[in-house]
C-alpha cells in the first residue's frame, strides 16, 4: 500500500508540474489552486441597472453587489426538473465588469432585462435558453414578483415605522390637558422578548430621525423569558413621537406595515415545506383596518380574518409565495427570523411571454458569480454557468489537489518542486490560480520567490489580476533575472494593472490581452517587454475583432515590445487559426537588468 501511495503522489506531482498548455511554456507549477475571481471573460452578463434579490427580499443594483453579499437563488441541478425550483441562499462570490454585445428582452407581464447575448435564463416546464435566442412571442421565461431598489430609511419610512410598532406592541401616555405637567406622567415604551433585538435597534435608529434618543434596556414583563425594551419619558420626545400620527403617504405606509409586522406579525412554517400564511394579529379590529387601507395602498391586498386557534382577529396577506416575498421587501422588517420561511419552499411565480427583442450593440455590462450558481434578476431566474463549466472540469481531472473546488488550497508540499527538476525549463506558476489573491499568505509568496530565485536554471512566468496586492508586496520580495512577471488586461477597465506592474522590477514585464473582449487602441506598453492577445474560446465565444489586434501590434511595434498573437479563439480555435493578416508572430522578450532597491524584511510588511 505504500509504494502505490508513493507512485501516485510522484504522479500527482508530475501532472501538477510538467504538463502545460501553454504554447511558450514547458512545465506549469501550481502551488495554490483555486481562485475567487473569475475572469472578466465569463459571457453572461447583466446591465448595472439590473435588481438582484437579496437574501432579505429586498432588491439591489447587481453593480452595487459586493463579495459575500447575501442573495436569493434557487436549485438548478437534477434534483430540481421541471417546475419544481425552491427558493435558495446564496452568497456572491465575485463581481466584473464587462463590454460585449447586449439584447434587451420585455415579457407580456412589464418585465424587462438588457443581457450579454450568451446570458441563461430559467424557460418552462425545464430547460435553460439563451437571451439571443429569445423570440417574439414563441419565448416564455420564469419569473417572480420583486420589490423595486429601496435608497435607505426616510423619515416618512422612520415615522411609520414607529407608528406600526406602537400601534402593534407599544405603549404611550401623555400629560391630560389642564393639569400640572410633571414628568413622570409622559412615557412611551415597546417592550419585546430578548431575541427582537433587531426590533429594538430599528426602533433606536428611525427614533434618531427625529431627535429622540432611546436606549435599549432589561425588562421585567413578569414573564419566565428575558424581554428588552425601549422607552422614554421626557415630555419634548413624547410629543414629536405623538405628532408622527399625523404623516401620510406610501414611504410611511411601508414603514407602518414593517413595524406593526415585527410587533404582532407571524410568518414560518408548520412541520411541512410550505410556509404558513403571512398574518399580522391585533385585538383592534380599527388597526386590522388600517393595515388593509396601507397594504392596499402599496398594492397588496389584505383581509381580516378570524384564525382558527386565534383569541383575537388577523390580517391576512393573500397572494402567491413570490408576492409575500415582495411585500417583505418593499416594506423591510427588522426581524431576519420572520423572513427565512419561503427558502426550501418552491417557487411558483409567473410564466410571461417575451413580446420584444432588440439587439442593443456593446454595452457595458457587470456579471457575478454566486455559490449556487443562480440568482434572480428583475425578477427572472437566472444562471451564472462559467462555474458549473468549471466545476465540471476540475472534477473530471479527479485530482485531489482540487477536492477543494475553487477554494483557495495551499500546496506545500510542491513549494520547492522545481528545485528537483535538474533540466532547465520555461514554467507557468499557478495556471489554475493566482498567485498573489488575498487569501495567499505574504509569507507563502516569499517561499514560492525564494524557490524561483534557488532554481536560477529555469524561467519562471508569473501572471496576475491582483496587481495592487503585487505592487504592495513587490519591495519584500527578490526579483532575480529568470522571474517574468505579467498582468491580465481583458478590457480597458483594467489598465490601471499596467500602471502597477510598470512600478515592479521584473527582468521581463508582460501583459495579457487575453480574451480581448474590448478595443484598447492606446494601450500603454512603453516599459513593458512582451504583449500577448489572444481572443476567447469555448462555448459562447465572442468575437474578436481583427482591428482591435492591429491597433496593438502598431503599438508594441512603434515602441519596440515584443509581440505574441496567441489565437482568434471562437468555438472552433484550432480552425480559426493564429495568423494575423497572413502571418504568425512568436516574437519573445529579451530581460532586462532593472535598477532594484535592497529586499525588505517580511517582519516589516504591515497586512498587504
Amino acid at each position: 500500500m505504500t509504494a502505490q501511495l508513493n507512485n501516485r503522489s510522484i504522479s500527482e506531482r508530475a501532472k501538477m508540474a510538467q504538463r502545460s498548455s501553454i504554447e511558450w511554456t514547458e512545465a506549469t507549477w501550481n502551488p495554490v489552486t483555486g481562485c475567487s475571481k473569475i475572469s472578466p471573460g465569463c459571457a453572461h452578463c447583466l446591465d448595472p441597472s439590473t435588481s438582484v434579490l437579496m437574501a432579505d427580499w429586498t432588491s439591489r443594483p447587481i453593480k452595487d453587489l459586493r463579495e459575500g453579499d447575501a442573495i436569493v437563488a434557487f436549485n438548478e441541478g437534477s434534483e430540481g426538473v421541471g417546475l419544481n425550483k425552491v427558493y435558495e441562499k446564496s452568497t456572491v462570490e465575485r463581481l466584473w465588469w464587462s463590454t460585449k454585445p447586449a439584447v434587451r428582452i420585455e415579457t407580456d407581464d412589464g418585465g424587462v432585462i438588457v443581457a450579454s447575448l450568451d446570458h441563461k435564463f430559467l424557460k418552462p416546464p425545464r430547460g435553460w435558453f439563451k437571451a439571443g435566442n429569445a423570440r417574439v412571442l414563441q419565448t416564455r421565461i420564469r419569473r417572480v414578483a420583486c420589490a423595486e431598489p429601496a435608497e435607505g430609511m426616510s423619515d416618512d419610512y422612520c415615522a411609520g415605522y414607529i407608528v406600526g410598532a406602537t400601534d402593534g406592541d407599544g405603549t404611550m401616555s401623555e400629560a391630560e390637558d389642564g393639569k400640572q405637567y410633571r414628568e413622570k406622567q409622559w412615557y412611551w415604551r415597546v417592550a419585546v422578548s430578548g431575541r427582537q433585538t433587531e426590533f429594538i435597534e430599528r426602533l433606536i435608529s428611525c427614533a434618531s430621525h427625529f431627535g429622540v434618543r432611546l436606549q435599549k434596556k432589561a425588562f421585567n414583563g413578569g414573564t419566565a423569558c428575558e424581554m428588552i425594551k425601549v422607552e422614554t419619558r421626557r415630555g419634548e420626545d413624547i410629543r414629536k413621537l405623538s405628532s408622527l400620527w399625523e404623516r401620510s403617504n406610501l414611504e410611511f405606509s411601508k414603514g407602518y406595515l414593517a413595524g406593526i409586522f415585527d410587533a404582532e406579525g407571524h410568518f414560518g412554517k408548520s412541520g411541512g415545506s410550505r410556509p404558513t400564511s403571512l398574518r399580522i394579529a391585533n385585538t383592534d379590529v380599527a388597526l386590522l383596518n388600517a393595515i388593509v387601507e396601507h397594504g392596499r395602498r402599496l398594492g397588496h391586498e389584505f383581509k381580516i380574518e378570524n384564525f382558527h386557534g386565534s383569541h383575537c382577529k388577523t390580517a391576512r396577506l393573500y397572494g402567491s409565495l413570490d408576492e409575500i416575498g415582495r411585500f417583505l421587501g418593499e416594506t423591510r422588517p427588522a426581524l431576519s427570523y420572520k423572513k427565512e420561511a419561503p427558502f426550501g419552499c418552491r417557487i411558483e411565480g409567473r410564466t410571461p411571454t417575451v413580446v420584444s427583442v432588440k439587439y442593443l450593440g456593446e454595452q457595458e455590462l457587470v456579471d457575478i458569480q454566486t455559490s449556487k450558481r443562480t440568482f434572480i434578476a428583475n425578477g427572472f431566474l437566472t444562471h451564472n454557468c462559467y462555474a458549473e463549466r468549471m466545476a465540471v472540469r476540475l472534477q473530471a481531472m479527479g485530482s485531489h489537489r482540487y477536492r477543494n473546488g475553487f477554494k483557495v488550497t495551499l500546496q506545500e508540499d510542491i513549494a520547492e518542486l522545481p528545485l528537483e527538476w535538474r533540466q532547465p525549463r520555461v514554467i507557468f506558476v499557478n495556471s489554475m490560480s493566482d498567485l498573489f489573491h488575498k487569501q495567499v499568505p505574504s509569507d507563502f509568496i516569499v517561499k514560492i520567490f525564494d524557490t524561483m530565485r534557488r532554481a536560477d536554471w529555469h524561467t519562471f512566468q508569473i501572471l496576475t489580476k491582483r496587481s495592487d496586492r503585487l505592487l504592495s508586496l513587490a519591495p519584500y520580495l527578490p526579483w532575480p533575472e529568470n522571474v517574468w512577471m505579467g498582468v491580465s488586461v481583458e478590457s480597458p477597465h483594467y489598465t490601471s494593472r499596467i500602471r502597477h506592474l510598470l512600478k515592479v522590477p521584473a527582468a521581463v514585464r508582460f501583459l495579457s490581452l487575453e480574451p480581448l473582449l474590448a478595443p484598447i487602441p492606446r494601450v500603454p506598453v512603453r516599459g513593458v517587454d512582451w504583449v500577448i492577445v489572444g481572443g476567447e474560446s469555448g462555448p459562447g465565444a465572442r468575437e474578436m475583432k481583427p482591428e482591435w489586434v492591429r491597433q496593438i501590434s502598431e503599438r508594441c511595434e512603434e515602441a519596440g515590445v515584443a509581440f505574441f498573437f496567441k489565437q482568434w479563439g471562437g468555438v472552433n480555435k484550432k480552425a480559426a487559426g493564429r495568423l494575423l493578416d497572413g502571418k504568425k508572430y512568436d516574437e519573445m522578450p529579451a530581460p532586462r537588468l532593472r535598477q532594484k532597491s535592497p529586499v525588505l524584511p517580511l517582519g516589516e510588511l504591515q497586512a498587504v
